[in-house]
């Protein structure tokens, strides 16, 4: 595809594992920012082409080996295949700097079945599958105990962690931060999970039953392109040179405050029973139940984690419980991060699959979303237009709902109900509906131009966002989301940009000489500069002026690349001899002027030669008689009868043509050299 022939093109180099990046044919950009990678690096390229990148696949396949591995994963997972592992671990994942984490297995594994992105290994114990699923930073590994076990009997689900180029540290909330060479946060796994197949059934790919595509599953990990900037810019130039200024109107950041109120009756303490339930109120509206296992975690070494997931035997004795049961430890590597909280809930949910928010029971239970973005590739920009883009595959009503769109401090795995990141301002609202009784799943989205364009202005890097329902006691108004950890459709942040042209530089005339200002010894000149446009190419304004006067003449020329000299000729007529001038250098890329104007440029037209000076010496007059011996020095003299401020210097040549040249030194008149 060609820009120049009205269709986008990705600028391949500008690819990240999170991000990717076109021309649009009006010569702006346009930026898909994703939650979590959606390219894997491939092979020794340096990132410029095609073919250094591959889509992350989740889909897992059997290895020559014999392990299982997903097609294109961003951490290299890889899990064992059937029988004895051979290095002692049921799956391993390495980072970009050679960090690593993993999963001991010693015992024998029955042959996995494959599920798109899911491993199930049936019956490692009586009663317990494990089963494996391939997340975009990292893995969920379950336990599902498939059945109830009988009285007395308690299923050993432990398991252990093990890291090189890792440090493990506990976390306060019963979670576990693996830290790299540098101290920084490399990784992390949140506290343990239980839940029975009510909460399972809700899941938009339920763990207790077989993985399966969905018919309206969007095919890449991005929303679909906007179709912005897809007219190519007006041929018509702007009449009047100017400077660019901001495209958008800023918006007040201020400082973060207090979360919006919850509605009263909301409760956000969780109970002393173990791990965590859900609100009475919930539980009448047909909530389901979910405990945390915050003491299953244990560091035993720097570089070694002893998981025991054993469930409380009330709960899995309980006639309540519905079964089978999901045991649910993860690992993340730190790739954008999204989290929701939700009242009741008293664990980091960071590594779930979904997001969400409203309420579902009349405003009892409130849930609110939050996700962190990285600006750094669109900082200092002409923000047009952005968008947040969420896949929304669950909503209570067809209905619309306005859901509303917050700048908030970044979010971390500290997040709950009762200790959200803080909150800005309001910045959108949208009431775009997906995923009801009656409506198919689907993209929805909400405008965040002013913001974004504030964000870029500022210089923010890592920025947050946070989403929740306008009317948090309207159960219609009960969504959920796709995560990053979701296989496909992930969040992602639109931006159309443009970087306006910087300022020109290096002007030059041609025919000159430097004294007393610059001179030029012909009326039709060359004028030159060099222009700058971070976004590749720009189109120049060469303004003549005549010095006290006004523009004399103007000429553009196109599509002049960054870094690259623009020049014009000066055609006859426009300048006299004798005359003052002075040249600007505009550049515009056919959306903004440069962010400053070039310097001026003066010059003066002097194109009579100065007359042939008279020459003097008294060491050898001019008399027709020879003077001294051969060999011997003598000093001679040019003078200029009458002042010329354009003379630089004299060119001069003993028995052969003037080429040596000498410059003028302070004199009274006659000037002499």
């Amino acid at each position: 595809m060609d820009a120049t022939q009205g269709e986008r093109v990705e600028v391949i180099g500008e690819r990240t594992e999170t991000s990717s990046t076109w021309v649009n044919p009006d010569g702006t950009l346009t930026t898909g920012q994703a939650q979590a990678p959606i390219w894997v690096r491939t092979g020794d390229g340096d990132g410029t082409t095609s073919s250094d990148w591959v889509e992350v696949d989740l889909t897992l396949e059997v290895q020559p080996e014999g392990t299982v591995a997903p097609k294109a994963h961003p951490a290299h997972l890889e899990l064992a295949g059937g029988g004895t592992p051979a290095d002692g671990e049921l799956l391993s994942m390495s980072g970009e700097a050679g960090e690593s984490v993993g999963l001991a297995w010693t015992q024998q594994l029955p042959t996995p079945r494959l599920e798109g992105p899911r491993a199930v290994y049936p019956e490692v114990q009586p009663g317990v599958d494990l089963v494996v699923e391939a997340t975009r930073s990292g893995y969920e590994q379950y336990y599902v105990l498939t059945e109830r076990p009988e009285p007395g009997r308690v299923p050993d689900l432990s398991l252990t962690v093990i890291g090189e180029g890792v440090t493990a540290t506990e976390t306060d909330d019963g979670g576990v931060a693996f830290t790299g060479d540098t101290g920084e946060v490399v990784g992390s796994s949140g506290a343990p999970q239980v839940w029975d197949a009510g909460v399972d059934g809700e899941r938009l790919h339920p763990i207790t039953e077989p993985w399966t595509e969905e018919d309206d599953q969007p095919l890449t990990a991005l929303a679909p392109l906007p179709d912005w900037g897809a007219e190519e810019a007006a041929e018509e130039r702007p009449s009047e040179p100017t400077t660019a200024g901001d495209a958008q109107t800023l918006v007040d950041l201020g400082t973060p405050g207090e979360p919006p109120a919850l509605p009263s009756g909301s409760e956000t303490e969780v109970t002393d029973a173990p791990g965590q339930v859900d609100s009475p109120a919930s539980a009448d509206a047909g909530g389901s139940t979910t405990l945390v296992l915050t003491d299953a975690a244990v560091v035993t070494s720097p570089h070694s984690v002893e998981v025991a997931l054993t469930p409380d035997t009330a709960f899995l004795a309980d006639a309540e419980t519905q079964y089978p049961v999901v045991v649910d430890p993860e690992y993340r590597w730190e790739w954008g991060f999204d989290t929701w909280v939700q009242t009741g809930f008293s664990s980091d949910q960071s590594g779930s699959t979904e997001l969400r928010l409203g309420t579902y029971d009349g405003g009892a239970t409130v849930a609110r979303s939050f996700m962190n973005f990285d600006l750094s590739g669109i900082r200092n920009k002409t923000i047009l237009q952005a968008s947040l883009n969420l896949y929304e595959w669950h909503a209570w009503s067809c209905q619309a709902r306005n859901w509303e769109v917050w700048d908030t401090a970044p979010a971390t795995t500290a997040a709950r109900i009762n200790a959200q990141p803080g909150w800005f301002n309001r910045q959108s609202t949208s009431g775009q509906t997906k995923g009801g009784n009656g409506c198919d799943d689907g993209w929805v989205a909400a405008d965040l131009t002013k913001l974004v364009q504030t964000w870029s202005s500022t210089g923010y890097t890592t920025v947050g966002v946070g989403v929740k329902a306008e009317n948090e006691r309207d159960s219609y108004g009960w969504k959920k989301f796709n995560s990053a950890e979701a296989g496909w459709g992930v969040p992602t942040l639109y931006v159309n940009w443009n970087t306006p042209p910087g300022p020109s530089d290096g002007l030059a005339v041609s025919n000159t000489v430097n004294k007393d200002g610059r001179w030029t010894s012909s009326v039709t000149p060359r004028l030159s500069g060099t222009v700058h446009d971070a976004d590749g190419s720009t189109n120049a304004l060469f303004e003549l002026w005549r010095v006290g006067g006004q523009v004399i003449w103007s000429q553009w020329v196109n599509n002049v690349r960054d870094g690259q000299v623009a020049f014009v000729d000066v055609p006859p007529g426009v300048l006299a001899d004798g005359g003052s001038y002075s040249f600007l250098l505009h550049t515009h890329d056919g959306l903004q002027w440069n962010t400053a104007t070039s310097a001026w440029a003066d010059f003066r037209v002097d194109t009579a030669a100065p007359g042939a000076p008279p020459i003097t010496s008294t060491d050898y007059p001019s008399d027709g008689t020879w003077h001294k011996s051969e060999y011997s020095a003598g000093m001679f003299t040019a003078t200029l009868k009458t002042s010329d401020p354009s003379l630089v210097g004299f060119e001069w040549g003993l028995d052969q043509a003037p080429g040596r040249r000498s410059p003028l030194q302070p004199a009274t008149s006659p000037r002499s050299r």
